[in-house]
């Protein structure tokens, strides 16, 4: 999700939104707002999987949504991808980059999850949702995965 746009389906994201608004009004400038109402059976696949994501951070780190830091955000989806990788063994999860000042130099990264296909989402989303169960949280399938998986 790009850092201009909000998904708001609670009381807390809620909160972040006019947090975040006030935030970049206060930079000096004039905001435009445009909204969208959608209902579950429309929530995007990949705007779940980051609630989802969110969810199980603030689970494993004993936060609330609210208590939750960009960089908890950025740990837990690279540390669950690395983590799914391991487990499976599915190659397209992960890239080989290049330092572009030494393109000898390659490393393996994880994919964005914006390049993924639906169905590299949903297979991650049931492995996401298993591992947390296992771990004593459970992810409530809704929207387009929940649609994907009664197919």
């Amino acid at each position: 999700m790009k850092d201009n746009q909000y998904i708001v389906n609670s009381a807390a994201s809620l909160d972040r939104f006019i947090d975040r608004a006030r935030e970049v009004y206060g930079d000096g400038g004039y905001i435009v707002f445009e909204w969208k109402k959608g209902s579950d059976a429309s929530m995007p696949q990949k705007a779940l999987l980051h609630i989802w994501l969110d969810n199980y951070a603030c689970h494993l780190l004993n936060k609330t949504r609210r208590q939750l830091t960009h960089w908890d955000r950025v740990a837990m989806k690279r540390s669950a991808k690395i983590k799914y990788y391991n487990e499976t063994h599915q190659g397209w999860i992960i890239e080989t980059i290049s330092d572009p000042f030494c393109p000898d130099r390659k490393r393996k990264e994880p994919v964005s999850i914006s390049e993924w296909t639906q169905q590299q989402c949903t297979e991650f989303m049931s492995w996401l949702q298993a591992t947390a169960a296992g771990d004593g949280l459970m992810l409530e399938s809704k929207g387009k995965y929940q649609q994907e998986r009664e197919s």
